[in-house]
C-alpha cells in the first residue's frame, strides 16, 4: 500500500488485514528484508514516508478509516536499522514511537501521509472522491511528545472524478515538490 525510496533503499508495506511489517526491497521489487515492529497492531496502514532520503528513519501511517469512525489515527515514527536490514528482522517495541493523531472536525479517511523533509511536519492528505481534499498537519513541536491535534490547512482541487481520490503521495528530498497520486494521475 505505501512506498518511499531512502538511501537504503526501497521501503514498502502492506494495507490492512497485515500483521505490523515493513519490507526492504531492491530496485526490481525483490524482498531485501522483512522488519516486523513488536508491539504493533496494523489497523489499517495506508502510506508511509521519510523525512528525507537520509534521514534514517520510517514514518508508517495507520491513517485509513473507509467506515469514517476513528477519532484518532496514528503514525509510527522508528530508525530504519544501519547497516540496512536483510531477511527477518524485529524493531523492539521501546524503538517505535506512536503519535496519535486527531482530527478537529471527526473523522476523516485517508490514504495519503507527508512528512516534510525540511520542517519535519506531518500532513495527511483527505481521501475524497470527487472535489476538493482536505489537507491536516501537525508540526514537529506539536508531535514530537506523541500527540497532536491535526490543523486543517487547506484544499487541493484534484479533480472532480470519483478517480481523481488522493491514494498516495511523497515530497521531493529539499520540500519544495509535492506529488499526489490519484486512481487516475499523479
Amino acid at each position: 500500500s505505501g512506498l518511499v525510496a531512502l538511501d537504503s533503499g526501497l521501503w514498502a508495506h502492506n494495507d490492512s488485514g497485515d500483521e505490523a511489517r515493513v519490507f526492504r526491497l531492491d530496485e526490481a521489487g525483490a524482498t531485501l528484508a522483512v522488519v516486523h515492529l513488536e508491539g504493533v497492531e496494523a489497523f489499517d496502514w495506508e502510506d508511509m514516508s521519510g523525512a528525507g532520503p537520509s534521514a534514517g528513519e520510517l514514518f508508517v501511517g495507520d491513517i485509513g478509516d473507509n467506515e469514517g469512525i476513528r477519532n484518532e489515527v496514528t503514525v509510527l515514527r522508528f530508525a530504519v536499522p544501519d547497516p540496512a536490514p536483510s531477511g527477518e528482522v524485529t524493531i523492539p517495541a521501546e524503538e517505535i514511537q506512536t503519535i496519535t493523531l486527531r482530527y478537529p472536525n471527526g473523522p476523516r479517511d485517508a490514504e495519503t501521509l507527508l512528512v516534510d523533509p525540511v520542517t519535519r511536519d506531518i500532513v495527511i492528505v483527505h481521501k475524497r472522491f470527487g472535489g476538493g481534499a482536505e489537507v491536516y498537519q501537525a508540526t514537529e513541536a506539536d508531535w514530537a511528545d506523541g500527540g497532536a491535534e491535526l490543523e486543517r490547512i487547506g484544499v487541493v482541487q484534484v479533480g472532480n472524478s470519483p478517480l481523481d481520490a488522493t491514494t498516495a503521495g511523497d515530497v521531493g528530498a529539499g520540500g519544495q515538490v509535492v506529488a499526489l497520486r490519484t486512481y487516475a494521475a499523479v
